[in-house]
């Protein structure tokens, strides 16, 4: 998971590298990647929702679709720029580390290993 999302901020920073050019090909698909490997987490689904995770990911899809001719109607926090998207790739990354640190501790502990 964490590769896929390092993969999708490259992939968009490589090339949306300003606002005026957009190639929406290679964006689109990982963007699509990173959905999907957020909807196919069984075991740590409803951990990732609760952390807060899930959310945070569909604020970073909102930067990375950001559309400056709606800039008027888009909250500043979801403009896009490679600032804004590194800050909430960081804060994303720390959250599913934090889940997978829980979920490492919690089976250990039930398994008393």
């Amino acid at each position: 998971m964490l590769d896929v999302l390092y993969n999708t901020v490259s992939v968009v920073t490589a090339n949306r590298p300003n606002l005026s050019s957009v190639n929406y090909v290679p964006i689109n698909e990982a963007v699509m990647k990173l959905a999907r490997a957020f909807e196919d987490r069984m075991f740590i689904g409803d951990s990732l929702r609760k952390s807060g995770a899930y959310d945070d990911w569909l604020k970073i899809k909102k930067v990375i679709l950001y559309d400056p001719e709606l800039q008027s109607e888009t909250p500043k926090e979801f403009w896009y720029s490679t600032y804004n998207l590194h800050e909430l790739e960081d804060n994303l990354r720390k959250k599913i580390l934090d889940v997978a640190h829980e979920d490492i501790v919690a089976f250990k502990l039930f398994t008393g290993n």
